[in-house]
């Protein structure tokens, strides 16, 4: 077995062996004379890491590779398109629809705005971003002769792009391209 990645000298540990990888966890370790619990922040595995950690270490149902996060089982997927934008009655409380596929147990939304609807990227701005709510009150008015156009994103807590729900495509099926909000 490989010592590569191998967690640090420790007695009173729980090992569990996989059949080709083992995973450590917990127990105490020496410096000096004084004994000290091991705290183990995330799970250690080693040995053959082609068959290791299991299908799910979260245990959220969802297996490897199919899990964006298997180490936290909150998320499990990119959400889906958040749809359904409408604009109320009053012209500043807009509201939309989850996505049928939030992908997590938590999700939250950027309003995107822009004069240009070909442009939600460079003309764009967020007038709403990381709100848990479907709805929001965007003051801003069009001038006269004008209109604004919204979209909305769905996020969740995948790392990286791979937390960040589709703006929807375009009516030939291209996907529609965003500013980032903070």
């Amino acid at each position: 077995m490989t010592t590569l990645n191998a967690p640090g000298p420790r007695f009173g540990h729980v090992a569990v062996w996989t059949s080709t990888s083992m995973l450590v966890r917990g127990g105490c370790y020496f410096i000096g004379d004084v004994a000290l619990l091991w705290n183990d922040t995330r799970q250690r595995w080693y040995g053959d890491f082609t068959a290791a950690p299991p299908a799910d270490v979260d245990q959220d149902g969802i297996p490897r590779p199919q899990n964006c996060d298997d180490l936290n089982e909150m998320v499990w997927s990119t959400p889906g398109e958040a749809v359904g934008v409408e604009v109320s009655a009053d012209g500043q409380t807009l509201t939309w629809s989850p996505p049928g596929s939030p992908g997590g147990t938590e999700v939250t939304y950027d309003l995107l705005r822009t004069g240009e609807p070909s442009d939600f990227t460079s003309a764009a701005t967020c007038a709403e971003s990381g709100t848990p709510a479907t709805t929001a009150t965007d003051t801003v008015t069009p001038s006269s002769g004008n209109a604004i156009y919204y979209l909305v994103r769905a996020r969740n807590a995948c790392p990286g792009s791979a937390g960040v729900g589709s703006l929807g495509s375009t009516s030939n099926g291209t996907p529609r391209a965003g500013r980032d909000c903070p």
